[in-house]
């Protein structure tokens, strides 16, 4: 066994202990991961802030809101014990609470009513308004809303408590009614129950995803089937992940499928042969296994945008096989695999080299998305490369050059073309005007940083949630607030204060609400002022008269000024404790490093510039998430276009140093046109260009410099290199060009910009043969 022989054979057993390694990894459960999350960047935020922001992710993400709609508050309240029962049968949901029995609240807050007073209330007692008073216990009396029992009569003659929960219930539920335990929301004729359940894991897990959609699914169905159907509508993180989910699958079987129809039909049409297309297809394969047994390595999960954009190499990765056969079509002598290496193996690895700086460029960037992108890839496109120069040489067998046809004098006319004077000339002004153009589109261009722009959604999904939002008087706003104290005391008057600021944006219809602690338990300062107002009013006779005037016994007036004079505040952590502390649970962080923490969260519409502009009272930090990610995106762009300066530069520095200055430069000439072609394409259309279109300008260098590269080291058989190239450009259209029409924003992104560059480059990669070394080259080599 010669040397060539023996490192053909340790790379392949290399290749076959990764493909064990990545099956025995995949068997152990590294299933792709679907998060779309897990691809952005940590946005850069206090260690404390940047925990209690995961917290409330993880727990809205893991959230699914359901309403179920009937005919009647009763039937829709029925439905809505069934549809929870079988929902939770799955195993995987754990029951929020949603549903808390009247008599549970009000057995939460009964022994505290004397300190829990509405605004209203408060405002009465204040101005020893009786009159008042007594309209307002009248009132309640007579209406068939409250339903605390008869005995609340003895302990709350006034029926403070009711009035105080009324408020409270407004301010969390909107328009909504309690039936049967659960919150009941009306839209015209149709009441809808509201049922909220948790994940037990990420709502990214697949496992999850096929055992609750499908019994959310048969739900429906059954309901729907009913002599007196109900509705389900769905909202939550959950429904789209899984259509990402799903979404990622097809696209990674159809763009996978199509580039390997691709390659049999480019390879099987031009060589005519199976072994360059079995070989093509043995280097493609390697090199996915490459790629995904390098990013299993170094990261926890792989995730699926990866394998959408890793399936697009195996069109990319067969450049190498395709530029070695490609010597075939020379007619001048006899195809031997050793000397067709020799011949290409100097542009091989230049082409590799190049590619690599590209990706590079991604890997440098420390986004973890496109790290992961650029790990699979390097990987990948370096197994393919070693396969073409380990194995092809060893496996390939001597064949006669490929008979002269149509390919032969489609490539001889081609070139032919480029060398007539007047090509020359159109060729150059193209250049100036593509020049022109980019600086044009370069003052016209948008940035389109939003990170919302870049997930996969589902319309039906999307149209679903907008309605239970509507229905439940929510918006779409990410801001919410984080409320911090070194007591729980401090804490809500914190809450207060901020609650204080954000009404008058409520009244100008700038903010739909707020949903906040407390609104539900208020401070002790406050709790204290009320009982401070009553104990005053009582003791100034005002309960008699108001019972007098109602017609309250007085055994219970008595019974009442007894208990008010023992009466203590409620505490926010006690009432937690509670069943009915269910509702505010969400809401609670917790004790932290800097005591203890809360949030408020944001209702209905928003303007998020208005909200953005408070000045916060102590201890009060606005969290917007996306917008943070968001200004991450922005910053990553400005540092990707320096990045594609500096690769652009080390890619010029080493043609130079092979190729000399003047030659080294021109053979840049048709990538930098690709990348003015792209800028002027997406200025015209109005696209806002994005960190993704960036990087993918990056990796249309490195594939347009391999072509030109090509041209370069071809000498006088530029007849190969041509119909290499094109092929080559062909695959990779293909490839990475079907990508444009993923429904993910950011893959299309990168698909859009490598369609316009790899076309661009490919018909400008024969400005190659006009470098004067090429040129020196072909008269050199035809004369000897």
């Amino acid at each position: 066994m010669n040397s060539r022989q023996t490192l053909a054979a340790l790379w392949a057993l290399a290749v076959a202990i990764l493909g064990a390694w990545v099956a025995w990894q995949s068997a152990a459960g590294r299933a792709p991961d679907a998060d779309f999350l897990a691809l952005l960047p940590r946005a850069e935020r206090a260690a404390d802030v940047d925990a209690v922001v995961a917290q409330v992710q993880r727990r809205a993400e893991r959230r699914l809101v359901l309403l179920v709609g009937g005919a009647s508050a009763e039937q829709a309240a029925a439905v809505a014990t069934e549809v929870r029962d079988r929902l939770l049968a799955t195993g995987w949901m754990i029951d929020a609470g949603t549903a808390v029995p009247a008599a549970d609240i009000g057995s939460a807050f009964l022994p505290h009513r004397f300190s829990l007073l509405a605004a209203g209330t408060v405002r009465r007692l204040e101005h020893q308004d009786e009159a008042g008073l007594a309209r307002d216990a009248m009132r309640r009396l007579s209406s068939p809303g409250v339903a605390l029992g008869a005995g609340l009569l003895d302990r709350d003659p006034l029926l403070l408590l009711p009035a105080f929960l009324e408020e409270r219930a407004a301010r969390l539920a909107g328009n909504s009614d309690i039936v049967g335990g659960w919150p009941i929301v009306h839209d015209g004729e149709h009441r809808y129950a509201l049922v909220q359940l948790d994940l037990r894991e990420t709502p990214f897990s697949l496992k999850l995803q096929e055992a609750v959609l499908p019994v959310l699914r048969q739900l429906r169905a059954d309901l729907a089937r009913r002599p007196a159907p109900a509705e389900v509508l769905a909202a939550g993180v959950v429904l789209h992940a899984a259509t990402g989910s799903e979404s990622a699958r097809q696209e990674i079987a159809w763009i996978g499928g199509a580039s390997l129809v691709a390659i049999v039909l480019i390879v099987g049409l031009a060589f005519r042969s199976p072994a360059p297309l079995v070989l093509s297809l043995l280097a493609g394969g390697v090199g996915c296994i490459a790629g995904y047994a390098a990013c299993l390595a170094v990261f926890d999960r792989v995730h699926v945008f990866t394998l959408v954009f890793g399936t697009s190499l195996v069109g990319t990765a067969i450049d190498y096989p395709l530029h070695y056969f490609a010597t075939r079509f020379a007619s001048t002598r006899h195809w031997d695999p050793e000397d067709a290496l020799r011949h290409t193996l100097p542009g091989l690895t230049l082409g590799l080299v190049t590619t690599l700086i590209g990706f590079a460029g991604l890997l440098l960037t420390g986004f973890p998305g496109l790290v992961q992108i650029a790990l699979f890839s390097m990987s990948g496109l370096s197994g393919a490369f070693l396969c073409t120069v380990l194995w092809f040489p060893v496996l390939a067998r001597p064949a006669l050059p490929v008979p002269p046809g149509r390919l032969h004098r489609f490539a001889d006319a081609w070139l032919a073309g480029w060398d007539r004077p007047r090509r020359r000339m159109w060729t150059g002004r193209a250049a100036v005007l593509l020049a022109l153009a980019a600086l044009v589109a370069g003052a016209n261009l948008t940035a389109n940083d939003d990170v919302r722009q870049f997930q996969a959604r589902d319309p039906a999904v999307v149209h679903e949630e907008a309605r239970v939002q509507r229905l439940l008087g929510q918006g779409t706003s990410t801001q919410f607030f984080i409320v911090r104290g070194a007591t729980t005391d401090e804490l809500l008057a914190r809450e207060e204060a901020l609650l204080a600021q954000l009404e008058p944006l409520q009244q100008e219809g700038r903010l739909g609400g707020t949903v906040a602690l407390a609104g539900l338990v208020p401070s002790r300062e406050r709790q204290e002022a009320a009982l401070t107002l009553l104990r005053r009013f009582v003791a100034s006779g005002g309960l008699e008269r108001v019972a007098t005037t109602i017609g309250l016994r007085p055994d219970a007036v008595a019974a009442y000024k007894n208990e008010l004079a023992d009466a203590v505040p409620l505490g926010a952590e006690q009432w937690l404790e509670t069943p009915a502390g269910v509702l505010a649970r969400p809401l609670w962080i917790g004790p932290t490093e800097v005591g203890v923490t809360s949030v408020v969260l944001l209702r209905g519409a928003v303007d998020t510039s208005a909200v953005a502009a408070l000045r916060l009272p102590d201890g009060v930090v606005l969290a917007d998430p996306v917008a943070d990610v968001s200004r991450l995106f922005a910053d990553y762009h400005r540092t990707a276009s320096l990045f594609i300066l500096a690769a652009y530069g080390a890619i010029a520095g080493l043609l130079a140093l092979r190729y000399g200055w003047r030659d080294g430069l021109l053979l840049l000439v048709p990538p930098l046109a690709a990348v003015a072609a792209c800028l002027s394409i997406f200025a015209a259309a109005g696209i806002g260009v994005s960190l993704f279109h960036v990087m993918a300008v990056l990796l249309v260098l490195g594939f347009g410099v391999d072509y030109t590269l090509f041209f370069r080291e071809a000498g006088t058989e530029d007849r190969p290199a041509f119909i290499a190239v094109t092929f080559s450009a062909l695959s990779t259209l293909l490839g990475f060009g079907l990508l444009a029409l993923s429904q993910t924003a950011a893959v299309s992104a990168f698909g859009q910009t490598i369609s316009i560059g790899i076309a661009v480059t490919f018909l400008l990669s024969p400005l190659a043969r006009l470098a004067p070394g090429a040129a020196l080259i072909r008269a050199g080599e035809t004369t000897s």
